[in-house]
């Protein structure tokens, strides 16, 4: 059931689709709408409260960033990814990421730097609590930080085009049993080589991340325990 904070009031369309984008976007992240799960236009805005306009409005929005997966005829959808397209993904990633984590080296200056070690301490006292949607919005920004700090336009847009299934494929994999405790300290190492501007172990250390991930996803894709 998707969680509501509160009832939105009368307001302006584009705001209300806001509303209506964020507070479903968060309920794919929690997988209360779990992989797989068709998304019913009307349903959904009887649960939130607002006409059928702008709730299309947010699926069409999050259908863009690849966190609702839209299909003639049929409807909208949580996508479910499977073990090879999780692979496939994140070996995607490893390349784009590791390179980006490469060239950051190279083009991060001390406003980075700060806020790497920012979010980083942030990361650490989530994982702390376990509370894994917090380190999981806080996990996706800092590898953001990092390939937004490539200082290559054409990575960037590579990368953005992948957030909604990356957001995903964090979402599941910080829950895994013991995730939190070995993901702060791949962070930690990747932040340091970063920091002391070591190219080639910035690269590694990104790559091994995902790498890592990427074996644990694969034995429990998003999706496998859902009801």
């Amino acid at each position: 059931m998707i969680t509501l904070d509160a009832r939105p009031v009368l307001r302006e369309r584009s705001t209300l689709s806001a509303e209506a984008y964020t507070v479903i976007r968060a309920a794919i992240l929690r997988r209360e709408l779990h992989p797989g799960k068709k998304l019913n236009v009307r349903e959904l805005s009887e649960r939130l409260d607002l006409s059928a306009t702008p709730v299309k409005e947010a699926l069409l929005a999050l259908s863009q960033e690849g966190l609702v997966l839209s299909i003639p005829r049929r409807g909208y959808f949580v996508p479910s990814i499977d073990s090879s397209e999780i692979m496939d993904l994140y070996l995607l990633r490893s390349v784009i990421e590791g390179l980006g984590a490469r060239l950051a080296t190279q083009h991060a200056n001390h406003q980075t730097d700060h806020t790497l070690l920012d979010i980083l301490g942030e990361l650490d006292s989530a994982a702390n609590t376990e509370h894994t949607e917090q380190y999981g919005n806080l996990d996706f920004r800092l590898h953001q930080t990092i390939w937004e700090a490539s200082g290559s336009s054409r990575l960037i847009k590579t990368a953005e085009t992948l957030s909604g299934q990356i957001r995903l494929l964090m979402s599941h994999s910080n829950e895994l049993p013991n995730r939190l405790t070995t993901s702060i300290e791949e962070h930690q190492r990747i932040v340091d080589a970063i920091l002391n501007r070591d190219a080639a172990r910035a690269e590694q250390e990104m790559r091994h991340h995902l790498e890592n991930a990427a074996r644990l996803m694969s034995d429990s894709p998003p999706g496998a325990n859902d009801q």
